[in-house]
């Protein structure tokens, strides 16, 4: 004898007169939904793809300054770190990355808050910690303070530069030392005279 395919065997179910014979209500429900699930798809701000896209391209360059700035880590995808534990390990008061540690850690509460909630709106409060830094590196330079969405867009672009930078110093002057030949690397610079 031959199987019922499954979906006939589903149709002589109590489950399947039930859901025929509300079949009007349930068209509307699905309606509906569709319409919110669309909306949240279609969401024309744009500032959640925009902080997810961003968060992913941080992680990567800090993948990447990892592997650099600590050379006995071969496969850090091994590894299986969380953000917040590859934020803790690159931060250190005597690289620039120190003064990143804060705006970091704020970056990955907005991805967090995106992830919770797909409508949500950024916020001033969410994004103090970058403000700060962009303000500094705006006003300095004499360029225009940036907001929201741009300003994280900034951000991204200032600490993955930062971080790129950092590795190409480190694979130039202390590739087989990572990170900590690369803060002796620094001292010596910071500290010599320059001699004309």
């Amino acid at each position: 004898m031959e199987k019922e395919p499954e979906l006939d065997s589903f149709k002589k179910t109590k489950y399947w007169k039930y859901m025929i014979s509300k079949i009007d209500e349930i068209d509307r429900e699905r309606i509906s939904f569709n319409t919110e699930f669309l909306a949240l798809l279609n969401n024309s701000t744009d500032e959640m793809a925009l902080v997810l896209k961003c968060h992913l391209i941080i992680e990567h360059y800090i993948d990447q300054y990892i592997t650099v700035a600590f050379p006995s880590i071969i496969d850090i995808e091994k590894m299986n770190l969380r953000f917040a534990t590859k934020i803790e390990m690159i931060n250190n008061p005597n690289t620039s990355f120190g003064f990143y540690y804060k705006s970091l850690k704020q970056f990955n509460k907005l991805r967090n808050k995106f992830a919770h909630n797909l409508e949500y709106k950024i916020k001033n409060q969410d994004i103090e910690e970058m403000i700060h830094i962009m303000n500094a590196w705006n006003d300095a330079g004499g360029d225009t303070r940036t907001e929201g969405a741009e300003l994280v867009k900034q951000y991204s672009m200032w600490f993955c530069s930062s971080l790129y930078s950092t590795m190409n110093i480190i694979k130039k002057e202390s590739k087989e030392l990572g990170v900590s030949g690369y803060i002796k690397w620094m001292k010596k610079m910071i500290t010599e005279e320059i001699l004309t």
